[in-house]
């Protein structure tokens, strides 16, 4: 078909948009212009505008411009040759164009190269715009053959002769249109199915911080992890191809897009070895903090996506045909994709049995929260991490209320003749099992332990947790918190009042800054140091070793002159424990025990026999020490003993949480609070005797009341809701000296006010 020997209506609406790029890229003040425009638009779609008023606020801009005559003329030239990619045609002497921008402007750019031309009807009169016409689109009537493109499509239905443009195609009649749009939007889809391959692969790189082969290969192998990771990508491309109706658009922004996520998530990664969640999104000033804090220089693995990125791109943009679709094809696509892809994410991206059973484990440490992360890729944990970063406030949250409630208090502060050193150690798995008939013994594990408690206030507390989980049982000895936040920034705890207080505080754990994530959580609660494997100790020790440098830490604190507060958290006699028989007998067995559950156990006892000796040589060195310091020692859970619980139940335990007896064996972990001389003479206190059962969130609570001090409006909160409700366990409560599965109204009153207030307060943070 001939189509240029005959007069054509060109609709491009193009021209508007190349005049605000221009003039933004002259004057950057105009960079916010497009979002007035769709401001403008809406107003307009709602009938609050009328024409005059939406075209010259529209327009306005153009009053700012210096010298337009000018400007309007370097306009010209500068896009010159891009008049034939504008209209899709070349121009001649027999064409009327029509677009949506000022006749003024259409008049001074194609005047010499269009026949005729149609705008709307806005003069620039000095400093205003005055506009002429209500509809200069449809002003006459056009008798003659028309060829257009699809932005003013509805403006020429009453014509015979359409003919319809999408990018340099001509089709005569809407019906070749739809078939070629549709045809041209899959070779798109497929374009971007292939490089969605690439951007899916340099997030399998960035996914480590030295690409892992042996993962990246994994991930490929996987037909489940591959596809969950390659989902979220083509997702992403799909919809920003369809809301600008561009493959360069997509191209560009979804390639860009990518990266940035990937790279965020590599250098959070090699900093410290947390990746990139969805809870950092709202942790703006965290992520200021570390951009400033940190060389975020890219490698050469970076510096090669962009490039791959913006070559890709700019070969799209200049080489693709363009594509024009229906807005309402293109939000039907939009409504599609999004259906598709959040039904998975409800069904199958947050399946915790889904994320588990995929990825070899072999290849990373599998106790690594980060490792694990970084196994399946980037965007399918990226998205898993909503069920671990969201945080729901309790039923009926009033932080207003809460607020009121610790207004209630008054902030106190340590007097000097009370500021004491304090050391929480927290021994893992640790439990006395010499209370139980069950376990009798060829050799005594406990004899120092045993020792200690006589000369220590001492008694039981009920752990929240069995076997694992140990970093709930430490946190609320540090923060006084029963349901813990997600500790992901600054965070309210006891460390914080001790550093206002001028306690140089510190913290000690002879394993990986990884676990429970202590090497970020531990600042966020305020401890000013933190020793483990990877900055101190070189590799994991034990007790022996671990107490001689919390001895050392203690040693170096003198020459600060300050209060010393420490927690010091064990590794000795983390299971599982070897079911290999040792030469050393410390149970006696009886008649109801296997081999491998005797052997678990004995090995159990032999590491705790170990940690008793260590114990003994802490205590005797503390015991002489001149400065006054109290030791506040525990442990922070059962330890798995055998398939089953097997050691508990051989040995006579019960176990059974559905009677009381059954729940306090599950539970109950001893705790012992212990002065030395020095300690015990400055605060006129014996620090001896039996101490009451408790939740371990009340742990450091009962101490400052022990001492008589009050400490902060939460810990004054914390002495007196422990004498109402004591122990709060999913399974029994004490409240009011009664044990209770259940609680009544007026009860469950008290236990919703705490709640409420104890979120209000660690999701508030007051800073130092």
């Amino acid at each position: 078909m001939e189509l240029y020997n005959q007069t054509t209506v060109l609709g491009a609406n193009s021209c508007s948009k190349y005049f605000l790029r221009y003039s933004i890229k002259k004057y950057p003040k105009f960079i916010f212009v497009p979002i007035l425009w769709l401001f403008y638009a809406l107003l307009h779609k709602l009938r609050i505008y009328n024409d005059e008023k939406y075209y010259k606020k529209k327009w306005s801009y153009i009053l700012k411009i210096d010298n337009f005559d000018s400007f309007l003329e370097d306009f010209k030239n500068y896009y010159s040759s891009k008049f034939y990619e504008w209209f899709q045609i070349r121009p001649h002497e027999q064409a009327i164009l029509i677009d949506d921008a000022p006749q003024f402007i259409l008049d001074a750019v194609f005047k010499e190269k269009i026949g005729r031309i149609c705008g709307v009807g806005l003069t620039r009169e000095n400093d205003t715009l005055v506009y002429n016409s209500k509809d200069k689109f449809l002003e006459d009537e056009l008798d003659i053959n028309c060829v257009y493109t699809t932005q003013f499509k509805r403006k020429f239905r009453r014509y015979d002769n359409v003919y319809y443009i999408i990018g340099n195609h001509c089709c005569e009649n809407n019906r070749q249109y739809r078939k070629y749009a549709v045809r041209k939007m899959l070779k798109d889809i497929a374009f971007l199915l292939v490089y969605g391959l690439l951007l899916v692969t340099m997030t399998f790189c960035f996914a480590t911080i030295h690409v892992r082969w042996d993962i990246v290969s994994g991930l490929f192998m996987d037909p489940v992890l591959f596809f969950l990771n390659y989902l979220p990508i083509i997702y992403l491309l799909v919809v920003l191809y369809c809301l600008r109706s561009s493959l360069g658009f997509a191209t560009l922004f979804g390639g860009l897009t990518v990266f940035i996520m990937s790279t965020i998530n590599y250098f959070k990664i090699l900093y410290r070895d947390e990746p990139f969640a969805i809870a950092d999104i709202l942790l703006i000033s965290e992520a200021k903090d570390m951009a400033g804090k940190y060389d975020l220089s890219f490698d050469y693995k970076q510096w090669l996506s962009v490039f791959v990125i913006f070559l890709i791109a700019y070969c799209v943009y200049r080489f693709a045909q363009k594509q024009y679709m229906k807005k309402g094809l293109r939000y039907s696509i939009i409504v599609l994709f999004s259906i598709v892809f959040f039904g998975a994410c409800s069904s199958v991206y947050l399946d915790s049995k889904v994320y588990d059973a995929h990825g070899n484990l072999d290849l990373i440490n599998r106790w690594s929260n980060s490792q694990n992360y970084q196994l399946r890729g980037f965007l399918y944990p990226f998205i898993n991490s909503w069920t671990y970063s969201v945080e729901r406030e309790p039923e009926n949250y009033n932080p207003v209320a809460a607020q009121e409630t610790l207004d209630q208090y008054t902030y106190q502060n340590i007097p000097e003749d009370k500021k004491v050193n304090i050391i929480g150690i927290m021994l893992e798995s640790y439990n006395d099992f010499s209370r139980y008939p069950g376990f009798q013994f060829e050799h005594d594990p406990y004899k120092n332990f045993h020792d200690i408690q006589k000369e220590s206030i001492h008694g039981y507390f009920i752990s929240n947790i069995f076997g694992g989980g140990t970093v709930h049982s430490e946190r609320s000895w540090l923060n006084g918190y029963n349901n813990h936040p997600k500790y992901l920034k600054n965070t309210n705890s006891f460390v914080r009042y001790f550093n206002q207080q001028g306690y140089y505080t510190e913290a000690m754990h002879p394993s990986y800054g990884f676990f429970y994530n202590r090497r970020n959580v531990n600042p966020y609660l305020g401890f000013q140091n933190f020793y483990y494997v990877e900055n101190y100790f070189k590799e994991i020790v034990g007790d022996h070793i671990l107490f001689d440098e919390l001895i050392k830490g203690f040693q170096a604190n003198k020459e600060r002159n300050q209060p010393y507060m420490n927690f010091t958290l064990t590794y000795q006699n983390h299971g599982p424990y070897d079911p290999a028989p040792i030469k050393t007998a410390y149970l006696k067995r009886n008649d109801h025990i296997d081999d491998q559950t005797y052997n678990i156990v004995n090995k159990y006892l032999a590491g705790v026999a170990d940690t008793d000796l260590a114990m003994k040589d802490l205590f005797d060195y503390f015991r002489s020490e001149e400065e006054p310091v109290i030791i506040y020692m525990y442990g922070d859970h059962n330890p798995v003993l055998g398939d089953g619980n097997s050691g508990f139940i051989q040995n006579g335990m019960n176990l059974d949480l559905g009677t009381l007896e059954g729940f306090k064996e599950y539970y109950e972990i001893p705790y012992i609070i212990w002065a030395n001389p020095a300690a015990k003479q400055q605060l006129q206190l014996p620090f001896e005797g039996d101490g009451d059962q408790f939740s371990g969130l009340y742990f450091l609570p009962y101490l400052f009341e022990y001492m008589g001090l009050d400490g902060n409006q939460y810990m004054q909160y914390l002495q007196d809701m422990r004498k109402v409700m004591p122990v709060i366990n999913e399974n029994y409560y004490k409240i009011n000296g009664e044990w209770t599965k259940t609680l009544d109204p007026l009860q469950q009153k008290v236990l919703d006010d705490f709640r409420n207030v104890e979120y209000y307060y660690s999701h508030t943070f007051e800073g130092e």
